[in-house]
């Protein structure tokens, strides 16, 4: 990826991530199911009520628990879509009500690390007259008995209203009135101030990570108190305490700091992978919270006793003398004294010293910037928003938390008779702490990854050809999707790799010290909450598929066939969290070297143009890719000789596979459909010979499959041929029946097409039932 392109790709995601600031037990652990209650009701839109929806936000706890759509309350238009499997979220808001709806029943991912989602929170009802998106049509169409789609029709009831934008996403019309228009023939809006467009206010979740960490620093500020995170009992982040000042008297020391912590809640871009976190290596986000509780040792006195010796001079006499002489003697005394200590917290603060990303390998500069003390640390240069240099590889990426408390003691004696004295001192007291989580860095852009895409143009049929070259694991080069553009024609091949976001804690515990204080809050989902769930990424591994283009109205049919493939390497399942239910990550994931597969369609137009589109899940390209356009080339096969046998046993047959310049065409495959399926190679001459047996054959060449660079890719043809029959071959009963199982083995292929145009006939249907696929 060109210097360019990547600090452009790092002001957009610093802009985003500072303009949404300014606008406001262990690092793997996640919620179980239990934790979270299912959804039993879903509030309904109302028309003209702009409402604000609580949990709109489980849509990134997929680890709660689905229910059946039968078991969910719902009144509202769209009952139909509730979907049963997992389903990708988008890039596209939904209503809140829909999202609601999915959340209920399912689990919702992504398929881009990096992808920007909103997720909305409120409904905005805007009058179509002053509903004005780039290129926004509106569209009519009966309602009638057949038709699948259940959103709100027209005052009359006789229409369905909607808006459509540039890029195909639509929204219902409420309380429309539609009227015929006899001059241009055609049904249109007859009140648009009244009708309403069902709009709505949305959330990015950049911002809602941000909102999140923000939570929970609220009282980091604040030393008298903490916000604990925890999962189900268990501290999300474990605390510590320190900074331990001397109590004095020899009574040893107590510490200052309690309940501390400090953690990774989240890394932007990135996702929890086997282990460890997966990120990209243009800019990495890692979102720091943390808090602490400031202990002030109480207040110290106690009673104890000082001794003192006093000397005296006395007289006694001398009986000897009869003289009085000077004596001294001494009387010990004991006097009450108090030893006392005070303690006094004259400041606190805390903070997140240093967040880096580093590795015994690694020499450079690994020091994250924090973006206007909020909590979020960019690897970014000082002073400028280039990003720092990150090779790809496994690091640590670790979080400093240092808190400081200044402490001043007061202690000393007080006494009638004992000596008095006190003293004085003010000092700091730190105690520091490191969080770590482990980090792979991939490359941003797949750099060592290769796609090239080769597509052999034809009337109806267009052969395609995908190879991959490199390592495609996640921690490598993850490629997201290819799109192959064929004219009207649009294909997608998606990765494997979904992202389901999770709640971690299922509470928050506010800790003062006194027990009879202690505050338990249970975490939320909904927008601007207060104690929010903190949520992350983790990965599934589905299957390489291929999406179902669309087709265009002057196309009758549009499909993909799978034709062969080439396995690279297996990617075994991950652990995925309880309430997650991806039954497509159960079994070891195939990706591959190669993939062959025809767009079938009624399309006859040759000479289209072509283009591609290749993404990594982290939102960039890849290292390289190619593509080739070459015409189909023609391919005829041409029987050379038969010799039919009287009793429709053992003819023999030579046909010859041709170009269009009629030179044979060698090592082909050629497959012989009788009473039996036979398969033949070409000869140098471009021939086979066979025998069959029946009075049917069907000769197929299905065309070439995978391109070689610099040589003709050949199309499909084939030939049907019925020897002749003599008399005696109608005496026996049986021939005749052999030669209509013969001629019913060779209608299967009619019956299978049949069958596939019923499927897609329903599956148009069924899709049309949905309001948008998530």
């Amino acid at each position: 990826m060109g210097a360019r392109n990547r600090s452009q790709c790092v002001d957009i995601f610093v802009a985003s991530v500072v303009s949404v600031m300014l606008i406001l037990g262990s690092f793997s652990a996640v919620v179980s199911a239990d934790d979270i209650g299912p959804l039993y009701t879903v509030p309904t839109a109302s028309p003209g009520d702009d409402r604000t929806y609580e949990e709109t936000y489980r849509v990134l706890a997929s680890n709660d628990e689905d229910l059946d759509p039968g078991d969910v309350s719902y009144g509202g238009y769209f009952e139909s879509d509730f979907p049963y499997e997992p389903v990708s979220l988008g890039v596209t808001a939904h209503d809140p009500s829909q999202v609601l709806r999915y959340a209920a029943t399912t689990d919702l991912y992504r398929t881009q690390a990096s992808e920007l989602e909103h997720v909305p929170y409120a409904d905005q009802w805007v009058p179509y007259s002053e509903w004005n998106p780039a290129g926004s049509k509106i569209s009519f169409w009966r309602v009638h008995e057949l038709n699948a789609y259940d959103g709100p029709p027209d005052n009359s009831g006789e229409w369905f209203v909607r808006t459509t934008n540039q890029y195909g996403d639509w929204r219902p019309v409420y309380n429309a009135e539609v009227t015929w228009n006899s001059t241009a023939e055609e049904p249109e809006l007859a009140n648009p101030d009244e009708a309403l467009v069902h709009d709505v206010e949305t959330e990015s979740t950049i911002a809602r990570v941000n909102h999140v960490t923000e939570q929970y620093r609220a009282y980091s500020d604040d030393p008298t108190r903490a916000a604990v995170p925890m999962n189900h009992g268990t501290e999300l982040f474990p605390t510590f305490s320190g900074a331990s000042v001397p109590l004095r008297f020899g009574r040893g020391n107590a510490d200052t700091v309690n309940d501390a912590w400090v953690g990774v809640a989240n890394v932007a871009d990135g996702a929890w992978y086997r282990g460890r976190y997966v990120v990209g290596d243009v800019i990495i986000a890692a979102y720091v919270p943390h808090d602490y509780r400031a202990v002030v040792p109480e207040d110290f006195s106690r009673d104890r006793t000082c001794t003192r010796t006093h000397t005296h001079t006395r007289l006694v006499l001398n009986e000897t003398t009869g003289n009085w002489t000077e004596e001294e003697y001494t009387e010990t005394h004991q006097y009450p004294k108090t030893q006392w200590a005070e303690f006094e917290l004259v400041d606190s603060e805390a903070e997140v010293t240093n967040v880096t990303l580093d590795a015994p390998w690694f020499s450079g500069n690994s020091s994250f910037i924090d973006v206007g003390d909020s909590g979020v640390w960019l690897s970014l240069e000082p002073g400028s928003t280039g990003s720092l240099d990150f090779p790809p590889g496994d690091y640590n990426l670790t979080a400093q938390y240092t808190v400081r408390n200044e402490i001043r003691t007061d202690w000393g004696v007080t006494s009638n008779r004992c000596n008095e004295w006190d003293r004085t001192t003010t000092r700091n007291y730190t105690v520091s702490r490191n969080y770590t989580v482990p980090v792979t860095v991939t490359t941003w852009d797949a750099e060592d990854l290769r796609v090239d895409v080769f597509v052999a143009d034809s009337p109806g049929r267009d052969r395609v050809n995908i190879f991959w070259a490199g390592n495609q694991d996640l921690p490598a080069n993850p490629w997201e999707e290819i799109e192959l553009v064929i004219g009207e024609k649009v294909v997608t091949i998606n990765s494997p790799w979904r992202f389901y976001d999770v709640s971690r804690n299922t509470e928050v515990q506010v800790r003062t010290g006194d027990p009879d204080d202690l505050e338990i809050h249970p975490v939320t989902h909904s927008y601007n909450d207060r104690w929010p769930a903190i949520h992350h990424s983790v990965v599934s591994v589905a299957n390489v598929t291929i999406q179902h283009p669309e087709a265009f109205r002057n196309q009758e049919y549009l499909f993909w066939k799978d034709i062969d493939s080439a396995p690279a390497m297996g990617i075994p399942a991950t652990d995925l969290p309880d309430g997650i239910d991806d039954t497509d990550n159960a079994y070891p994931t195939t990706v591959y070297s190669g993939l062959v597969g025809d767009i079938r369609s009624s399309d006859p137009h040759t000479a289209e143009p072509v283009s591609m589109d290749v993404t990594s899940v982290f939102g960039g390209g890849v290292g390289s890719t190619t593509l080739t356009v070459e015409p189909m080339a023609t391919a005829s096969l041409t029987i050379v000789d038969s010799s039919p046998s009287p009793d429709g046993e053992g003819h023999e047959m030579t046909v010859r596979l041709v170009d269009s310049s009629d030179d044979p065409i060698q090592g082909r495959e050629i497959t012989v459909a009788a009473r039996t399926e036979r398969t033949y190679v070409t000869d140098s001459d471009g021939e086979v010979t066979f025998t069959y047996d029946g009075y049917l054959a069907r000769v197929i060449y299905e065309g070439d499959v995978w391109y070689t660079p610099g040589e003709p890719f050949y199309g499909e043809d084939q030939l049907y041929y019925v020897p002749p029959v003599s008399a005696e071959v109608f005496a026996p009963v049986g021939t005749i029946g052999e030669y209509l199982a013969a001629s019913i083995n060779n209608t299967l292929l009619v019956v299978e097409w049949i069958a596939l145009g019923l499927f897609a006939l329903w599956w148009v249907r069924r899709h049309k039932a949905s309001r948008r696929g998530a």
